[in-house]
């Protein structure tokens, strides 16, 4: 049976960012930049050594994790973080934000 967003988050995702020695903050939020911008919220903000690197936008495990590329691009930008990953627990999809 495939995991739902939160078993994806808690049994794939997480494990992955601990085995690779990432540090994270989950549902990170992202304070609007203007007056029409609202606020919004990553799933993931990872870090290395302190310093934001990336942001993760996950997809539930049944669903492909392109889903998420757009939404994760759109938070690094607002961040201004260069990278962002997709990832469905299986699959995961950087894109360098610079240079698409």
């Amino acid at each position: 049976m495939a995991r739902n967003y939160h078993d994806t988050c808690k049994e794939l995702i997480e494990p992955a960012l601990e085995a690779k020695g990432w540090e994270w903050k989950a549902e990170f939020l992202i304070p609007a930049v203007g007056p029409n911008d609202p606020d919004s919220r990553s799933d993931y903000l990872l870090r290395y050594r302190g310093i934001p690197l990336c942001t993760l936008e996950v997809k539930a495990q049944n669903r492909p994790a392109a889903d998420g590329m757009q939404r994760g691009s759109f938070h690094a930008s607002k961040l201004q973080i260069r990278f962002s990953l997709a990832s469905n627990g299986k699959d995961w999809i950087l894109t360098d934000n610079d240079t698409g």
